[in-house]
């Protein structure tokens, strides 16, 4: 009965309830919050993608099964402007020192500051071990976590734009206790399409030839080929 109360009471207030499902403070979260501003709900959607050694720059991964869509739907069915006002951002840290940390978005490729490093690290380990513990009301992934991680300089969420959304994930880590973080990894990609309820990540690809090594090639083949054909011509 009180539970029935409570889903009462958080409906009346335009509130959604969140959880992570048990969520390890080992795993790679993915929280997709409405940025319409107060003037639409503000709701949020936080899943569990699993552990974060996955998430490599070699990884191919599929992860639609991963998103309630249902859930998802419901939660951003009040803004009819959702496919262009959800944003997402994925996170996770290993909290120990020295630690890893894992963060989407767009993060420029410096080195993070023993401070800055260690900030971020305890502001997403506290967010993790929040949603893994708790339902979280409304709100406050974006409010509280992200926000705290915006004040070391770093912008995890992407917004969508037609449905879409396409953002890097980023890895630094520490070397050594109480070090500076290195400078920022790019692991790979996440792809979510709301329209079509589909979510991959992809670890970063390795850089195709340059034109001009292609070139360069190109030009050795046809050279081999030349002086096989007229080798043959000699014998013949």
């Amino acid at each position: 009965m009180k539970k029935l109360y409570k889903a009462a009471l958080l409906a009346a207030l335009g509130l959604t309830s969140v959880t992570a499902a048990q969520a390890s403070t080992t795993d790679v979260l993915l929280g997709f919050s409405d940025a319409a501003g107060p003037s639409a709900a503000q709701n949020d959607y936080v899943i569990d993608l699993g552990a974060a050694s996955q998430f490599t720059t070699s990884a191919s991964l599929n992860l639609s099964s991963s998103v309630n869509w249902t859930t998802f739907g419901t939660a951003f069915s009040a803004d009819a402007s959702a496919l262009n006002n959800v944003t997402a951002a994925a996170l996770q840290s290993t909290g120990t020192d020295p630690a890893t940390v894992f963060l989407s978005g767009s993060v420029l490729g410096t080195n993070p500051s023993r401070s800055v490093f260690n900030g971020l690290n305890n502001q997403i380990q506290n967010g993790l071990l929040a949603f893994g513990i708790t339902p979280i009301s409304s709100g406050q992934w974006s409010s509280v976590m992200l926000a705290n991680i915006q004040t070391y300089g770093e912008s995890p969420s992407v917004q969508a734009s037609s449905g879409l959304i396409t953002e890097t994930l980023w890895e630094s880590t520490q070397t050594f206790s109480g070090a500076n973080g290195t400078a920022w990894v790019d692991v790979g990609t996440f792809n979510i399409n709301l329209n079509t309820d589909s979510l991959s990540f992809n670890g970063a690809a390795v850089p195709a030839p340059e034109p001009s090594t292609c070139a360069l090639f190109g030009g050795a083949g046809i050279m081999v080929l030349f002086f096989r054909n007229k080798f043959r011509r000699i014998q013949a």
